[in-house]
Formats: structure tokens, C-alpha cells, sequence
């Protein structure tokens, strides 16, 4: 179990919410900062531990395989790459974007909560949260795509699931029908 995953969900959320908005400026900035580099740096930690997982179901399968045999290593080629989740390819590929879109997320919904408590709902926007408002206006087109993104592998996910499902169901189907 990935237990670097879960603290990248839980710790940069706490840390977004730590921070009273009575608090100096100063530890407003740096709770986002803050939050930003410690998910960079549990995303990496997650990422490593995939990445060693996976090298291990590789290195097994290889272990496993005669060394003449081409079609065991490309079986466990097949393996290595199918170890890999969409979280894997998403955290990889799109690190920053992952990361400070999560701690903008966190800082809207920290601000929400917020300003219902104190029954500002129409003023988001205050100039008390000049640096906070800076961030989450920069970071909009990165929530944006992050959530684009997190649409396309979660469409692209439930397609293999189907076509996956489709062989099963229909063994005897021509492969170009299947190879859509």
C-alpha cells in the first residue's frame, strides 16, 4: 500500500487549513507555499514507491522467464506497463499541475467555508487576501486543465474497461472490431 499517497491527500489540505484568517500575511504566503512544496515532494515520494513496485513485479517475471524465451519478456513487459495506474501517469507527466492545482482547490474550498462562517458570502475577494486571491486567479486555467485531464484518463479508463469487458463477453470477434 501506498501510504505516500494518502499523505499527499491528507497533509497539504491540513496544511492549507491550518492558518487562522486572523493570522499575519506572512504565514498566509507561507501556508501556500508550504502546502505546494510538500505535495511536490509527497508526490515524488508516491511516485518512487510506484516506480519500485513496478520494478519489482518486472524483475520477478523476469527472474521467472527462460532467457530465450521473447514472448515471456514481452509478457513481462506487458506487466510493467499495466502495473502503472492513471494516477501514475497523472502525477508523472503533469506534476505541477497536479500539485498546485490540489492546494488551490484546498485554498477554495478553505475560503468557502470561510467566508460562510462569517456570513461574507458575496465578498470573496477581499484585498486582506491580496496573495491568496493572486494564486487562485494564476491557478484557474490549471484547475481547469486539471480537471480536463482528469475527465480524459477517467474516460480513457472506463473505454479499456469496456473493450476489456467486450473480449471476454465476445472471444470470437474479429480483432479490428475490438481495435476501434
Amino acid at each position: 500500500m501506498n501510504y505516500w499517497f494518502w499523505l499527499f491527500i491528507i497533509l497539504p489540505p491540513a496544511l492549507v487549513f491550518s492558518v487562522k484568517p486572523e493570522a499575519n500575511a506572512w504565514l498566509h504566503v507561507g501556508r501556500l507555499a508550504g502546502a505546494i512544496a510538500l505535495a511536490a515532494l509527497l508526490n515524488k515520494m508516491a511516485l518512487g514507491f510506484d516506480e519500485q513496485v513496478v520494478r519489482e513485479i518486472y524483475t520477478g517475471c523476469l527472474a521467472r522467464a527462460p532467457s530465450g524465451e521473447r514472448v515471456l519478456r514481452s509478457h513481462c513487459t506487458t506487466l510493467k506497463y499495466d502495473a502503472y495506474s492513471v494516477r501514475d501517469i497523472l502525477f508523472e507527466f503533469f506534476t505541477w499541475i497536479t500539485n498546485i492545482g490540489y492546494v488551490a482547490a484546498c485554498e477554495i474550498v478553505r475560503r468557502l467555508i470561510q467566508h460562510r462562517a462569517r456570513g461574507q458570502s458575496g465578498k470573496a475577494l477581499v484585498v486582506k487576501n491580496l496573495v491568496s486571491n493572486t494564486f487562485l486567479i494564476i491557478t484557474s486555467p490549471l484547475l481547469i486543465a486539471l480537471f480536463l485531464l482528469i475527465c480524459y484518463f477517467t474516460f480513457m479508463s472506463v473505454i479499456d474497461d469496456i473493450l476489456n469487458l467486450t473480449e471476454i463477453i465476445f472471444p470470437s470477434l474479429p480483432t479490428y472490431i475490438i481495435n476501434l
